[in-house]
């Protein structure tokens, strides 16, 4: 849902408890040039940012879909690779077209579960992997491995894209919306409170 400034802005003195006027008077003569809303518009994307990354599944009630993506299949470990697109912040649903269902959660790159994708069985022999993805990083491409598709082609691929301020505006899911004005209330208060 998209959210102007000047409503997040609204939401974040409502939770201050403090009047617009004399608040940016207030910080105003203590930093010339300073406001309280520049620092709602530079402080909401680290916040926004923050409250995605770590918000539950029940909470990203909208995100960005994917339909097709260009994916390509390794012959010899058999994992898919597809490469993400720039603006996406978190993998919210993942469903290829040979499994029944899709996932919501990724693997650790760094986890057991992960290295374990990629061993071999008992005679050798490379194992038949169940489905599941993880995002890995390749400079400044992220791309999704994904595991137990023979087909390699993306069925549906929900994200959370990154989020942005354009026109005074910014995208965020409903469900965060509380979240975000109060993390970038406390955020404020403690910045002008020394």
């Amino acid at each position: 849902m998209t959210y102007s400034i000047d409503e997040i802005g609204e939401r974040v003195y409502a939770l201050l408890d403090e009047n617009r006027a004399i608040m940016t008077e207030r910080v105003e003569y203590c930093d010339p040039g300073a406001s309280p809303d520049t620092l709602i518009t530079m402080l909401l994307p680290d916040v926004a940012r923050e409250v995605l990354t770590s918000a539950s599944m029940a909470m990203l009630d909208e995100c960005r879909s994917l339909r097709s993506a260009a994916v390509s299949r390794n012959a010899e470990t058999g994992v898919c690779a597809c490469v993400l697109p720039s603006d996406c912040l978190r993998v919210i649903y993942l469903r290829m077209d040979d499994w029944a269902t899709g996932i919501d959660a990724l693997l650790d790159t760094s986890g057991y579960e992960y290295r374990l994708r990629f061993s071999d069985g008992v005679r050798g022999t490379r194992r038949r992997s169940r489905p599941g993805a993880a995002v890995r990083r390749k400079g400044a491409v992220r791309i999704l491995e994904i595991f137990g598709s023979e087909a390699g082609k993306v069925a549906e691929l929900d994200y959370v894209a990154v989020p942005v301020i354009a026109d005074s505006k910014t995208d965020l899911p409903p469900g965060i919306f509380s979240e975000v004005c109060s993390r970038l209330a406390a955020r404020i208060k403690e910045i002008t409170a020394k």
